[in-house]
C-alpha cells in the first residue's frame, strides 16, 4: 500500500492507465475503422468465389459497358445542337430524353452492382430540397444520388473533358468548377 499522498496518486494513475488500456483494447476489437477483419475462408467460400468470378463477373462487366453506352447515347442525343460555352434551358423533347437517364442508372445499379433498394426517410414537415449537399466516398454514391434525385452536380473541371462521364455530366447540366476560376463567373455564364 501507498503511505504518502504522492504514492496514492501514482497507484491511482497506474490503475487508471490499466483501465484506459483495457477500454482501448475493447474498442479496437469491436471498432477498428480502417481495417477490414474478414473471417477465414472455408472450402465453400473458395468454391463460391471462384464460380462467381468465372460466371457472374464477366456478365456484370458486359452489363456495365452496355448501360454506359446506352446512357452515353441518350446524353449525346440530348446534347445535339448545344453550345458548350453557353448552355441554355432544354426543350421539351430533350428533357424527356434526359428523364430516361435516371431509370437507366437505377437499372445499372441493380443489374451491375446489386443495389436493389435505396431507402429514403421523409419527415412530415419536409419540403422539396433544391440543393442537396453530400460528400461521396466512391463512384457508386454519385450514381445513387443521380438515380434518386435526377439533378445536376458540382464537379471538378476535368470531368467535363472525360470521354464517357463528361458527356453525361454535360447533359445533366453539371456545374464544373475549374481551379483558378471564380465560381461566381462560372455561375454568371450559366
Amino acid at each position: 500500500m501507498a503511505d504518502t499522498p504522492q504514492d496514492n496518486l501514482e497507484v491511482a494513475d497506474e490503475e487508471k492507465g490499466d483501465v484506459n488500456d483495457y477500454w482501448k483494447r475493447q474498442v479496437e476489437q469491436v471498432f477498428y475503422p480502417y481495417v477490414r477483419k474478414s473471417p477465414s475462408w472455408n472450402i465453400y467460400e473458395i468454391i463460391k468465389t471462384t464460380l462467381m468470378t468465372v460466371f457472374v463477373l464477366p456478365l456484370r462487366v458486359i452489363l456495365v459497358i452496355l448501360f454506359a453506352v446506352v446512357t452515353y447515347s441518350v446524353a449525346k442525343v440530348a446534347l445535339l445542337g448545344e453550345d458548350e460555352e453557353r448552355p441554355v434551358p432544354y426543350s421539351a423533347w430533350k428533357k424527356f430524353m434526359l428523364r430516361s437517364i435516371s431509370p437507366l442508372i437505377r437499372a445499372a445499379l441493380f443489374c451491375c452492382f446489386g443495389v436493389y433498394y435505396i431507402e429514403q426517410t421523409k419527415h412530415e414537415d419536409e419540403r422539396p430540397a433544391y440543393v442537396i449537399v453530400s460528400n461521396h466516398t466512391g463512384y457508386i454514391d454519385i450514381l445513387i444520388l443521380c438515380a434518386m434525385y435526377r439533378g445536376g452536380f458540382v464537379a471538378k473541371g476535368s470531368v467535363k473533358n472525360a470521354r464517357l462521364v463528361g458527356t453525361i455530366a454535360r447533359a445533366l447540366q453539371c456545374l464544373f468548377v475549374v481551379e483558378g476560376e471564380s465560381l461566381t463567373d462560372t455561375l454568371k455564364t450559366r
